[in-house]
């Protein structure tokens, strides 16, 4: 598979992020027709292919299957019985899609371009091969959690867009702090005063983080949340320290106690608060990406309010460029990326000003304050989406030494650090590319 340098350039644009913003639901669904071009009275070739393909139970299943527009564009020798309108469609239609004159001719048309296909094949490569040309890249955007989620995924069937939109609603159900009647929220409700069942996918969630807490130092910590309330970034005003001091005992993941025999979680402090927006991102995409893959999708790119999730479940490499974050136009370079889930994360676009200094939207759980250092974007490579997603913002706030250190130790993990100034910091096994 080939993400592509122009795709990701498209992805990660400011302007298209920008662009997310209006939109609530997009379904993008080329108009495809296929055409096939036969000699019906005179060509032998045509006849065979007609009995052989044409009317066979396969090519009329694979037609019901992607709802194909199929047309039949017959020159016959005898044309008395056809209209001289219709002559003239068909011979302009073959002037355009069938310009070599070949028969028996089978063509899939968009308004952009044709894709012919080998009529010479058996019947079950030509039907593998009409599939692919039917199978875009389909994209549907909309609100949730405040931002936009936008999927996209190669297949033919849009109907799988609500399978996506049903499971988000229900992680949402499970780990959204922000509604009331979620799992998270009763456990942050009842925080200091008593343990909370929950259910087994939110404990072994939770029991993850945790794992996820002590790996980077502490660096990634869901109880943040406290914090998070006292940083106001849509208004710009900045805590006082005493309202900051006030927070920092109550951001510590070891203060989360769970139990597996029970299946209760709790919040040992009175105040204490969890958030899953440095990992839920990542939790989400990779149950979205279940759900396609089990439905025999094989490329997904999923954007999460600017953080940018894709898989692949093809055997080849992938191609990924990394955007410049000085410049949202600019690829830096490509990536080689084999079965591996990615996510790219930044400051460069969220962010706020007061007294003519930058604040950035990660917090850093130590101190409860925005990270000070000069990383612009991350981008990191990981064998699924919840553990790149959790690992972008640890190594934001570790620094490009310690961050990268951490990421070497991992198995099967790679990270791409650019600062401020352009420069880019790898792991030691990242696979980089010429710029295209």
């Amino acid at each position: 598979m080939y993400f592509g340098v122009v795709v990701f350039e498209e992805l990660l644009s400011l302007k298209l992020i920008i662009s997310f913003l209006l939109l609530i639901s997009l379904s993008l669904t080329a108009q495809k027709k296929l055409y096939y071009f036969s000699g019906s009275d005179w060509c032998i070739p045509c006849m065979k292919f007609q009995k052989e393909f044409i009317e066979s139970k396969d090519f009329i299943s694979f037609c019901k299957e992607y709802k194909v527009d199929f047309e039949i564009l017959d020159f016959p020798q005898g044309r008395k019985n056809i209209l001289k309108k219709e002559l003239q469609r068909r011979d302009s239609l073959a002037k355009l899609y069938n310009k070599t004159g070949s028969f028996p001719y089978l063509t899939i048309v968009d308004k952009n371009n044709s894709i012919s296909i080998d009529h010479k094949r058996n019947s079950v490569l030509i039907i593998e091969e009409l599939k692919r040309g039917y199978e875009s890249l389909l994209t549907q955007t909309r609100m949730k959690m405040g931002s936009p989620l936008t999927i996209q995924f190669s297949s033919h069937d849009t109907s799988l867009f609500s399978n996506c939109w049903n499971e988000v609603d229900r992680i949402n159900k499970i780990i959204s702090s922000w509604d009331a009647s979620s799992e998270v929220s009763r456990i942050n409700k009842y925080a200091g005063e008593k343990p909370v069942k929950t259910s087994r996918e939110l404990l072994s969630l939770l029991s993850y983080c945790k794992e996820l807490s002590e790996t980077t130092q502490g660096a990634f910590d869901i109880t943040i949340k406290p914090a998070l309330n006292i940083w106001h970034w849509k208004t710009g005003i900045v805590p006082s320290d005493s309202l900051i001091n006030s927070v920092l005992g109550l951001v510590n993941f070891k203060n989360l106690e769970l139990n597996k025999i029970n299946s209760t979680a709790y919040l040992t402090k009175k105040g204490m608060l969890i958030d899953f927006g440095a990992i839920g991102k990542g939790y989400m995409a990779d149950k979205i990406t279940s759900l396609l893959k089990l439905k025999g999708v094989k490329e997904g790119h999923i954007n999460c309010g600017g953080d940018i999730f894709s898989f692949s479940s093809k055997t080849s490499a992938s191609i990924i460029g990394i955007v410049n974050p000085i410049n949202t136009n600019d690829i830096l370079f490509s990536l080689e990326v084999s079965n591996a889930s990615v996510v790219t994360s930044g400051n460069y676009y969220r962010f706020f000003k007061s007294g003519g200094k930058k604040y950035s939207h990660i917090l850093n759980p130590k101190n409860c304050k925005p990270v000070e250092n000069n990383i612009t974007s991350v981008t990191v490579l990981a064998p699924n989406a919840t553990l790149a997603d959790a690992l972008s913002t640890a190594v934001t706030v570790l620094g490009v030494d310690i961050g990268i250190d951490l990421i070497n130790q991992l198995p099967f993990t790679e990270v791409v650090i650019v600062i401020k100034n352009g420069e880019t910091f790898f792991s030691d096994d990242i696979r980089v590319l010429e710029k295209k």
